[in-house]
C-alpha cells in the first residue's frame, strides 16, 4: 500500500486528511503510515494470534507513533486514525 490516504482495513472504511490534503512532509506520511499500520496489526485478525506481551508492544508502538505525529503536526489525522479503531 503505497499511498498517502490512511486506510484501517477491517471495516473497509478510510479516513481523509483534516484539510483534505495529504501530509507536506515524508516524515508526516510515515509517520501516518506506521501508525496506521500498527492500528491495522493491533485490530485485525492477527491480533489473536498475539500473546499478551506482544499486545502490549504493539499497543506501546501505536502510543509512541502517535506522540511522533503530535510533534510532526499531523495530531488531528493521528487522532482521526485512532477514532476509527474506538468507532470500528
Amino acid at each position: 500500500m503505497a499511498s498517502d490516504q490512511p486506510e484501517l482495513n477491517p471495516q473497509g472504511r478510510s479516513v481523509a486528511w483534516s484539510d483534505g490534503e495529504p501530509p507536506s512532509t515524508e516524515a508526516q506520511a510515515l509517520f501516518l503510515r506506521r501508525l496506521r499500520t500498527l492500528l491495522e496489526r493491533r485490530c485485525g485478525t492477527a491480533t489473536e494470534k498475539l500473546n499478551e506481551h506482544e499486545l502490549r508492544a504493539v499497543d506501546r508502538a501505536i502510543y509512541s507513533t502517535y506522540c511522533d505525529c503530535l510533534q510532526l503536526g499531523v495530531g488531528s489525522e493521528a487522532q482521526q486514525l485512532l477514532q476509527q479503531l474506538r468507532h470500528g
